[in-house]
């Protein structure tokens, strides 16, 4: 008998396989805190999964749906549909229609066209493109890998842009591994140079 069925993106566990396991316990229910920077799809497979595991009656997914959902905006619009949706699958539809209105896609195409890395900021080169890679998956119709690489690469200083280049880079996984290696190869550069300030 076949313990664990995937279809559709769904993972379906059979109950008895998880009776003795205590991780389960520990699951914690995936929240949604910010529209700008999180994709609304993933934050869905991520709470479908949830239910999946924990085996929440289909009465329970829309409340903890709507305990899931903190971003202010989502949760705001929420409060005022809440009666209205019925179901956790119309709620799944509405606010997937609602996070990719033609505005937002709008302003995702600029953010990945137009924004620049910030040498000053917290983010590494990796984390910064892993960002836009994620805010990416939110457009419809996609954008192929090769265009969103070509606008990426334009976000980094020109000493990055010419390594980016020079490599041929093929795919987002590609990519990332070099600028985690231009990232390490940047922080040794410069850690002399702290040592000879701290000695001073």
């Amino acid at each position: 008998m076949n313990n664990v069925k995937v279809s559709d993106n769904h993972v379906n566990v059979n109950p008895g396989l998880l009776a003795g396991c205590s991780s389960l316990n520990e699951l914690t229910l995936p929240i949604y805190s910010d529209h700008t920077t999180q994709v609304i799809g993933n934050f869905l497979k991520d709470l479908d999964l949830y239910f999946d595991l924990k085996g929440v009656a289909e009465s329970l997914k829309l409340p903890l749906a709507a305990r899931a959902v903190q971003d202010p905006f989502t949760k705001a619009w929420l409060s005022a549909e809440y009666y209205k949706l019925g179901t956790y699958e119309n709620f799944r539809t509405q606010v997937t229609q609602l996070l990719r209105n033609d505005q937002k896609q709008s302003s995702i195409r600029c953010k990945i066209f137009q924004d620049k890395f910030d040498r000053n900021g917290e983010n590494t080169l990796a984390a910064h493109y892993l960002r836009y890679v994620n805010l990416a998956a939110n457009l419809h119709p996609p954008l192929s890998e090769y265009v969103l690489l070509g606008a990426l690469t334009a976000h980094y200083p020109y000493e990055v842009q010419k390594c980016m280049i020079s490599a041929n880079l093929k795919s987002n996984q590609e990519t990332l591994t070099l600028l985690g290696k231009l990232q390490a190869m940047d922080k040794e550069r410069k850690a002399p140079k702290e040592k000879g300030l701290e000695k001073k």
